[in-house]
């Protein structure tokens, strides 16, 4: 897998935005779903806002390991649960417990991830999708993987499957205390995880799992650098 830690990815993501449902051009359902391995999702059509932008699904709010609450607080992300029936995929999940000017926002339960979607892949020459995923900047206190700033419009224009997601952030990220119940590098964890999520389900978005690149702003370039150099937390 490449891994790169690139901040000018920064002003692609930052001007694309998602642009609501648009128009519903022949050829192309408002709503699609994929099977993933813990379930089905249904995502929804969305038009880039990119000069002649293209249409794309948006598959959001995908949980990618367990809630790390309770017990799980402090611990390396478990494999999420499988569902039942179909998850509506159209909205983000919550974001990670962090500091705002009310005081504190966000949830503790908030290992969940985003996938965009070019939605005519035939266009494109590659046999399956290159895939991005990116990791957010904040310094590693605040941030999610939301689309208000990093939309997936200039990637899926251009045949990328992008990925977005949170990942834990502060003392419940990155808090040791070097024992068994607070290991410690949470969030590198929580990243491999993703990773790995997207490795065994991009194929079922037309994509090529072995065709990934990850790539970060800020403070998520530096965990993209941290993966490099820590074996202990290869994905493959």
């Amino acid at each position: 897998m490449l891994l790169l830690a690139v901040n000018f990815c920064c002003y692609l993501l930052a001007v694309a935005q998602t642009s609501g449902n648009g128009t519903n051009p022949e050829g192309l359902p408002r709503w699609k779903t994929v099977n993933v391995t813990e379930g089905v999702l249904r995502g929804r059509l969305e038009q880039s806002r990119a000069p002649h932008g293209k249409h794309y699904y948006s598959f959001q709010g995908i949980p990618y390991a367990k809630p790390p609450v309770g017990d799980l607080r402090f611990k390396a992300p478990r494999s999420p649960e499988p569902w039942d029936g179909v998850r509506d995929a159209s909205r983000v999940g919550p974001v990670c417990v962090q500091p705002s000017r009310a005081g504190v926002t966000g949830s503790e339960d908030c290992l969940f991830l985003n996938v965009y979607v070019p939605a005519r892949p035939e266009e494109f020459d590659n046999a399956s999708l290159s895939v991005m995923v990116f990791v957010h900047a904040g310094g590693l206190i605040r941030g999610s993987g939301n689309a208000d700033i990093y939309g997936p419009d200039y990637f899926t224009d251009n045949g990328v499957v992008l990925v977005t997601l949170n990942y834990r952030l502060a003392a419940l990220g990155f808090l040791s205390l070097d024992s068994d119940q607070v290991s410690g590098n949470n969030s590198l964890k929580d990243l491999v995880a993703a990773l790995q999520w997207a490795r065994r389900n991009m194929a079922a978005f037309d994509a090529n799992p072995w065709d990934i690149t990850v790539a970060g702003q800020g403070s998520g370039a530096w965990c993209v650098e941290y993966l490099m150099m820590l074996p202990c937390l290869k994905v493959c």
